[in-house]
């Protein structure tokens, strides 16, 4: 890791490329356009992968940098490739057609995000509260790489 690469400094970029997937996840719940939705499917998986190689070359672990890599194939090539020549080929429709509206769509998404949160914060609070030796990941990220 970089002299200039705190551990806080680590966190926050994990943030903010966990804060960027939940902001492309509600573009995603927002779109109605077949295309558009394939696209930011793809931006989606760029940022995962983005996301998932950072934590790898922070952390050394290096079975992340293999997930990434199959990330970046399947979730950003492959799969945007096949969904893009089969609409092609069926020749479909280009707008979506929804039962429920957007705005109701965004709620509920937004209801899922707080629940997932809810959800997560005893699971994180109990690890930090934890009498145990702290955890690889959080030793890694404070060694630094030569």
């Amino acid at each position: 890791m970089s002299q200039y690469l705190t551990p806080a400094l680590t966190g926050q970029i994990i943030n903010l490329l966990a804060a960027v997937l939940l902001l492309l996840s509600f573009a995603m719940l927002a779109q109605r356009r077949i295309l558009s939705l394939i696209d930011l499917f793809a931006a989606q998986g760029f940022v995962l992968t983005l996301s998932t190689a950072f934590v790898a070359w922070a952390t050394g672990q290096t079975h992340l940098w293999w997930s990434a890599g199959l990330t970046f194939l399947l979730k950003v090539l492959l799969l945007p490739w096949i969904l893009h020549r089969l609409i092609r080929r069926l020749n479909v429709k280009w707008d979506v057609e929804t039962l429920i509206n957007i705005p109701t769509t965004m709620l509920f998404g937004l209801l899922l995000v707080i629940l997932a949160f809810n959800l997560a914060q005893p699971v994180s609070r109990s690890r930090a509260r934890s009498p145990r030796a702290p955890s690889a990941s959080r030793s890694r990220l404070s060694c630094s790489r030569s």
